[in-house]
């Protein structure tokens, strides 16, 4: 186990080197989720009797090694045939402060404690468990993990506002990095963001709201680099220490969400924070020892593609649900989780060639979008590709845990989600550009209502 560690890290130091410094590039971000993951299987090997396989080696460093090649040699390929992605270009482009008018954001902030409100009650009534928490966890439990289904009075419309208020979650991430880069702290796009975050935890999706907060960071750290790009300028250390102060309160309250979702935890804060950040290494160790590696009969039974084919499959006259096929592991009574890494599921349809393909494919379209995120030309609107790829970044950032690349980018809500963003861009910002001299006290504010 120490020797996946120490590989992970000198590939982690030589990612961070090639990319110079871009903290949120697609290489540096997936080596470091898995440095990340080993460091805590690292430290409880022994209490999981964690004796790392060749194979589980070579899954995982030679994953984590193709990607870094891909997404390193898809930066060349793009920065070679297209001028838009090299860096003296995109430079010139300074970040234009961006606001919402405070009417439109205080009706944001109404639709959202309606929806939140909405969803407490419909998951009650549907229910039957009258204590939400309670509810909240059978809820999660029956659309996870078994062939049941939750019927909700008003489904259409809660799904409706659930997309909504989503997609206003992520696209506002954009708005609050950008006025924090004009140094100044928006109270109403941040109270967006948070209702949005509360939305998901709320019918139980604790990641989905991580994946907000980490978005954030993203597209900030983004922003940061481009107008530090353009004054010639580091990023200074203490944003870095702020994202690690931030992960360690996140980390520290985590076991808390869980247990007012209504869930027994038996563990210390610590070993349920290493059951989730560490766990995924034992468990894909003990699944490739299994003779279970591609074993799916047809592309409709795939586990990697599970998310897109629920809603497939109904369409197209197929009957059966598609279920998450994610068994629970224990070790001395002590449960280990059901996760297994990204890698699990492409080997557990495709076997280890499904592996090398569909990992190829993920770093070429994380690339792709990163370049087209750090080279947007828009000043005067919200950047789709920007908010697009801080989208997907915390499908990287979260690598080590599961397979979210593959479930939240081929999905139907993704795309709800792109048609929104644009329908937030015609209607919600508006653009303050000032005019002056230094020292000048006047100016000229645009606004688009």
């Amino acid at each position: 186990m120490v020797i996946l560690f120490v590989s992970l890290l000198i590939l982690m130091i030589l990612c961070l080197n090639i990319e110079k410094n871009e903290y949120v590039a697609p290489a540096f971000i997936f080596c470091a989720s898995f440095v990340f993951s080993c460091a805590w299987a690292t430290v409880y090997a022994r209490e999981w009797s964690l004796n790392l396989h060749f194979n589980t080696y070579w899954v995982v460093f030679g994953g984590v090694l193709e990607f870094t090649l891909v997404a390193y040699l898809t930066k060349l390929f793009l920065r070679k045939t297209n001028t838009r992605f090299r860096l003296s270009d995109y430079t010139v482009y300074k970040t234009v402060p961006i606001e919402i008018n405070n009417f439109y954001s205080l009706m944001i902030i109404a639709i959202e404690v309606f929806t939140i409100l909405f969803t407490l009650y419909e998951i009650r009534v549907a229910t039957g468990i009258s204590n939400i928490a309670s509810a909240l966890v059978y809820y999660n439990d029956i659309t996870k993990f078994t062939e049941d289904s939750i019927v909700f009075h008003h489904a259409g419309l809660l799904y409706l506002f659930w997309d909504i208020v989503d997609a206003i979650g992520f696209w506002i991430t954009y708005v609050l990095a950008n006025t924090l880069i004009d140094k100044k702290f928006a109270k109403l796009p941040a109270a967006i963001l948070v209702l949005s975050m509360l939305s998901s935890v709320f019918r139980g999706a604790r990641t989905n709201a991580l994946c907000k907060l980490i978005c954030f960071f993203c597209a900030y750290i983004i922003l940061l680099r481009r107008n530090a790009e353009i004054k010639r300028k580091a990023i200074k250390t203490r944003f870095i220490v702020m994202i690690v102060v931030a992960a360690v309160i996140f980390i520290i309250g985590f076991k808390q969400f869980g247990v007012l979702m209504g869930r027994t935890i038996n563990q210390t804060g610590t070993d349920y924070v290493a059951m989730y950040c560490g766990s995924e290494i034992k468990n894909l160790d003990t699944f490739l020892q299994e003779d279970k590696k591609g074993i799916i009969d047809s592309f409709v039974d795939s586990q990697t593609f599970y998310v897109f084919l629920k809603w497939l499959k109904p369409k197209i006259g197929i009957s059966g649900k598609t279920l998450a096929v994610l068994p629970q592991r224990y070790i001395k009574g002590i449960t280990l989780g059901n996760v297994y890494t990204t890698f699990y599921q492409y080997i557990y349809d495709f076997g280890y060639a499904g592996l090398i393909l569909l990992v190829a494919l993920m770093a070429f379209l994380s690339q792709l979008s990163y370049e087209y995120a750090k080279s947007f030309r828009e000043q005067w609107t919200v950047p789709i590709s920007l908010v697009v790829y801080s989208y997907i970044f915390p499908s990287l950032v979260l690598s080590f845990f599961s397979n979210k690349f593959y479930e939240r980018q081929f999905s139907t809500s993704f795309i709800k989600y792109c048609m929104i963003w644009y329908i937030l861009n015609l209607l919600l910002v508006k653009i303050k550009i000032k005019f002056g001299f230094r020292g000048s006290a006047g100016g000229l504010n645009v606004k688009r209502l």
